[in-house]
Formats: structure tokens, C-alpha cells, sequence
């Protein structure tokens, strides 16, 4: 019951009941089958920060988030090209849904980035009250639906995001 590669799993996700994707710390990912425990396709990431995150908006595109960086890859499994798209100068970003990749950029801003429509959403500027500029730095997030998520910090904050 085993599936092997050459290099640390950084991330996964599936596909559907029969197929995963995998990205790996050589930034090789891989469509596996399930079944036959067999490579389908791969394709090699340019990049130097490990693969964090996979998104799945659709059955002909594959993206994957790196880690400490604002760029993500977005794979179109149909053709095998892969294009490097950058969504910011500075910051951290996320997968928020499989659609839509929450970002915190270097001017404290929050906004959704909608990889389908490739639009932003701008919803929000941390509140200073918080003192988060310095002294926290975003670290993982999870939705809790369609307008509340939670987003945990460096420093052990835990807060609670409303965008309705």
C-alpha cells in the first residue's frame, strides 16, 4: 500500500477517489493513481521555496503555493505547461478554498485572489489596536465559511476574520 518518490512530500491533495496530486521538497509534482500506485504526469516547479499548499479549481488545473513566497504555479495538466504567476511584492498567502488563495501583504492588507476569474477581493487592513505590524507575522489559516476565517500567528494570536 505504498507510493514512493525520491524527495520529502511537502504537500497533497486529492483529485478524486482514484487521484492524487503531490508536490515534492525537489519541486517535482506528481499525479499519482491510487489504484495502480503509479506516476500519471509530473512537472518540475522553478522555484527555491518548498511547495506548502495544492490547490484543485478545476479538472484541467493544478496550483500549487510556495512556501514564504507570493508566487504560485499554475500547472494546466491538459497541455503540461506550467506558468509562474506573482501576486504580490512581499507577503504570505494561503489557500483559502479551491478556488481562492487568502493574502496578508507587506501593507497589512487582507485580500481573496480568485485563481478562475484571476480578480482580487479587497477587504480589509489589520487593526492597529492589534500591534500586529512587527511583531506577528501570519502563519496558517482556516475557513470557517463563506465570510468568517481564523488566522493563526507566529506569536500564538488567534484571530477571527469577518468579511460579510
Amino acid at each position: 500500500n505504498t507510493m514512493s518518490c525520491d524527495s520529502e512530500i511537502t504537500a497533497l491533495a486529492n483529485i478524486d477517489n482514484n487521484q492524487i496530486v503531490s508536490a515534492s521538497r525537489d519541486m517535482t509534482c506528481r499525479i499519482w493513481n491510487i489504484v495502480t500506485r503509479e506516476v500519471i504526469k509530473s512537472v518540475n516547479i522553478n522555484g527555491d521555496h518548498k511547495i506548502s499548499d495544492i490547490l484543485i479549481p478545476n479538472s484541467d488545473c493544478i496550483i500549487f503555493i510556495s512556501e514564504l513566497n507570493i508566487n504560485i504555479n499554475v500547472w494546466n495538466v491538459n497541455s503540461d505547461f506550467c506558468d509562474k504567476v506573482k501576486l504580490d511584492e512581499n507577503g504570505r498567502i494561503s489557500k483559502f478554498d479551491n478556488t481562492q488563495i487568502l493574502i496578508f501583504n507587506s501593507d497589512y492588507e487582507v485580500s481573496l485572489y480568485n485563481v478562475l476569474s484571476t480578480e482580487y477581493d479587497y477587504f480589509s487592513k489589520y487593526d492597529n489596536d492589534l500591534q500586529l505590524k512587527g511583531k506577528s507575522i501570519f502563519s496558517a489559516v482556516v475557513k470557517l465559511d463563506d465570510n468568517r476565517f481564523v488566522c493563526g500567528y507566529d506569536s500564538g494570536l488567534l484571530l477571527i476574520w469577518d468579511i460579510s
